[in-house]
């Protein structure tokens, strides 16, 4: 059972030419889901709005700049969970379309891979982490 905590951030997907980004997170104990294969997720600076977390926080992660990324859906709220510490918060959810693949990682992550739908909906990771997964994928698969 996960008890709730007040965090305030987002989690994005990216999709390009109907592949799906995972980020793998840094395996450290102050991270969320460390070591896990994950969406790209961040926090909210106070008076910032989510949607300029989202492309500040896709920025941050993987250099990737706000002109080539498309908003597809957004701003909705999902439950993220981290079963390893026993917690779980809402975050506002983003889908973004990106024009390239060129990734450049910063240090919360260790690896990055573009997956197809259905192995995001296998991984297990994931599972770990989203509370309503089937709210997230039936998001996402729209958006492809």
């Amino acid at each position: 059972m996960c008890r709730s905590v007040k965090r305030d951030g987002i989690t994005a997907v990216l999709i390009n030419k109907r592949r799906i980004l995972l980020l793998k997170r840094l395996n450290a104990p102050l991270m969320s889901h460390p070591g896990r294969w994950s969406f790209l997720s961040g926090g909210r600076d106070k008076g910032e709005r989510y949607l300029q977390t989202a492309y500040k926080e896709i920025f941050e992660e993987t250099k990737i700049p706000a002109e080539r990324l498309t908003l597809l859906d957004g701003n909705s709220i999902i439950v993220l969970k981290d079963e390893g510490k026993g917690l779980k918060w809402p975050n506002r959810f983003f889908i973004f379309r990106v024009s390239s693949r060129a990734v450049k990682l910063n240090v919360e992550n260790t690896d990055y891979k573009w997956v197809s739908f259905d192995q995001v909906c296998n991984n297990r990771d994931i599972d770990k982490m989203i509370y309503d997964k089937g709210k997230v994928f039936s998001r996402v698969r729209k958006s492809l």
